[in-house]
C-alpha cells in the first residue's frame, strides 16, 4: 500500500509496559454506542501510557497485534490484560481516522506502513520522588 498521501498522519503502536511504582498502565478506555470503535478516554500524567505516546481520544486499532474491531468493551480490555506486565496498542489520532476512513483504508499493523513504535521505558525500581 502507498501512504505517500498520507504522510504526516502516523499510525502508533505504543508498547506499555507496566512500572513497580504506578498501578496499570494510567489509560482508561472509552466506548459510545454512537460511535463504533473503543478509543482512549483519558491517560494519566506521568503514567506508562502518557510514555508510550497513548494520547486522549486515539482509536484503539489492534491490541497486542490483533484487531478490536467489532469487539465490545469487556473483550477489548481482556485484551489489554491478556499479556501480564504490557500491552501493544496500535492507534490512531482523529485526523488520521477520519483521512483513512474517508479514503475507505482500512488500518492495521500489516496494511499501512508509515507506523511510529513508541516504546514505554523500563522502569525496574520505584522512583524515590527525584524529578523524572
Amino acid at each position: 500500500m502507498d501512504d505517500v498521501d498520507s504522510g504526516h498522519r502516523v499510525v502508533r503502536l505504543c508498547h506499555l509496559k507496566t512500572w513497580p511504582d504506578f498501578a496499570g498502565f494510567g489509560f482508561n478506555l472509552h466506548a459510545d454506542r454512537a460511535t463504533p470503535g473503543q478509543y482512549v478516554g483519558k491517560v494519566d500524567e506521568g503514567s506508562p501510557a502518557e510514555a508510550s505516546g497513548l494520547r486522549l481520544n486515539d482509536r484503539i486499532i489492534e491490541v497486542n497485534g490483533r484487531s478490536v474491531d467489532g469487539k465490545n468493551h469487556a473483550e477489548v480490555v481482556a485484551d489489554v490484560k491478556s499479556i501480564p506486565g504490557e500491552v501493544r496498542l496500535l492507534v490512531v489520532d482523529a485526523e488520521t481516522d477520519e483521512y483513512y476512513r474517508s479514503h475507505d483504508i482500512v488500518i492495521s499493523s500489516t496494511s499501512v506502513t508509515n507506523i511510529e513504535t513508541i516504546v514505554c521505558p523500563d522502569r525496574t525500581q520505584p522512583t524515590t520522588g527525584l524529578a523524572r
